[in-house]
């Protein structure tokens, strides 16, 4: 019964998370997204003008639109997580929450490598550098994040098929 309120647990949550409304979680997400790169900007020597959610940069305008924010990297990341069992909720958590900070300032770096290469290079090469970041590069550091904090945690399952298997091996001993 233990093992079937842990994955109830984890699998609801995920969905109050989904039914949460995107455009909530964007906003929080926005503001701090939007700030960190205004000051990471000001610090190496840009002189940003803060024109929310803009950032103009000498003749350049700077607009985060809701794909700079990387919410889908976020459910992503939180879907490998609450899939993933065989931990206590504590180290869970807090897989999650270290997970949410990794993925947070890895945006906010792309984010100002990004802005960095189109005020120094220009267009053509921000527009060929942003499509490989953002194409490839953003799913494969969300489950580098994952691997990596799933390695320090512990975790030993596989996300969804280990439940899977825990819920098809407790009801196969039930009917038997």
């Amino acid at each position: 019964m233990r093992l079937l309120q842990d994955i109830l647990l984890r699998w609801g949550i995920l969905l109050i998370l989904f039914l949460v409304p995107s455009s909530i979680l964007y906003s929080i997400l926005l503001k701090g997204t939007f700030y960190g790169l205004f000051l990471s900007l000001d610090s190496i020597g840009y002189a940003p003008i803060n024109l929310f959610p803009s950032i103009r940069i000498e003749n350049e305008l700077l607009t985060l639109i809701p794909a700079c924010i990387a919410l889908s990297a976020y459910y992503l990341f939180f879907i490998l997580s609450l899939t993933s069992g065989g931990a206590p909720f504590r180290r869970l958590l807090a897989l999650i929450l270290s997970g949410i900070i990794l993925l947070f300032f890895g945006n906010l770096a792309r984010l100002v490598l990004l802005a960095y290469i189109l005020l120094e290079f220009g267009i053509p090469f921000f527009e060929q550098l942003h499509l490989l970041i953002w194409g490839i590069g953003s799913t494969i550091y969300v489950v580098m994040v994952w691997f990596f904090l799933a390695w320090h945690f512990r975790i030993k399952k596989i996300p969804i098929y280990s439940d899977f298997v825990k819920v098809y091996r407790s009801s196969w001993r039930k009917i038997s």
